[in-house]
């Protein structure tokens, strides 16, 4: 079918049309060339439009990046690193932190299982890219590490603590990502926030607040500078999944 341009629609439609009002006997001399100049810009105007139809030329549209809350799948928990006793994520150990690169103690990898909790069994070399543990933070390996830190762009304003961890027959070496500031992504009209504790109960993000960054920690007001839970965008994700790393879920935000 050959096209033609509906003005009332602004759409391409049967150019036949026009050529039947151009071919018609009634009419005029002078009606015809205004036929002929109409035809021309129906011609003219479908030639343009699959001129772009053919290269899927589209209007554009700005997509909203997707960002993921970062997990570890439960199936893949074999271990967990432990403290030594009574040692506690506190604002004491946070304020030490916030001028070495070191955790003041080492941490052990035990063999765990989970039932309604996490069981603690004997120690153990067994280890994975995101560890579990009762310091109550992240603990990463340097594989993973080594993704995020190519896909940090600076705004994050995120460094490491190392940290030791005793296993069975060696130590080993993780990372505790430690940000040095406080990213605030949530929408605060729609967060639910129980006012007498100061404690988030729903957070809601404001997608223009955290767009920016790469990695950012949970909205939580007290020890965000070692976030246990961690989000990040497509692009992070993409690269955790390339790399091999496979004991991972990531949920939509």
């Amino acid at each position: 079918m050959r096209g033609r341009f509906d003005y009332g629609t602004n759409s391409i439609v049967d150019l036949s049309i026009a050529d039947a009002v151009c071919a018609s006997p009634t009419c005029s001399t002078i009606g015809s060339w205004r036929s002929r100049n109409v035809l021309t810009s129906l011609r003219s105007i479908c030639k343009t439009s699959n001129y772009f139809k053919s290269r899927n030329v589209k209007k554009m549209v700005v997509e909203k990046i997707k960002y993921y809350w970062m997990l570890q799948k439960e199936e893949s928990i074999k271990t967990a690193a432990y403290c030594p006793n009574n040692t506690f994520l506190t604002p004491e150990l946070l304020d030490n932190l916030s001028h070495t690169t070191i955790l003041p103690f080492d941490m052990e990898l035990h063999h765990v299982w989970v039932e309604d909790k996490l069981i603690k069994g004997d120690i153990s070399d067994i280890c994975s890219d995101y560890l579990s543990n009762n310091l109550g933070c992240s603990i990463i390996s340097q594989r993973l590490r080594s993704v995020i830190d190519n896909c940090l762009n600076g705004t994050e304003s995120l460094r490491w603590i190392s940290v030791n961890i005793k296993g069975r027959s060696k130590k080993y070496e993780y990372f505790i990502p430690f940000f040095g500031k406080y990213l605030d992504t949530l929408d605060r009209e729609k967060t639910v926030i129980d006012r007498t504790t100061n404690t988030i109960i729903k957070p809601i993000f404001d997608y223009d607040k955290y767009k920016q960054y790469a990695i950012f920690h949970s909205p939580d007001y007290v020890f965000w500078q070692m976030s246990f839970s961690l989000y990040i965008n497509e692009d992070l994700k993409k690269a955790i999944i390339k790399s091999g790393i496979n004991d991972m879920i990531f949920e939509r935000i």
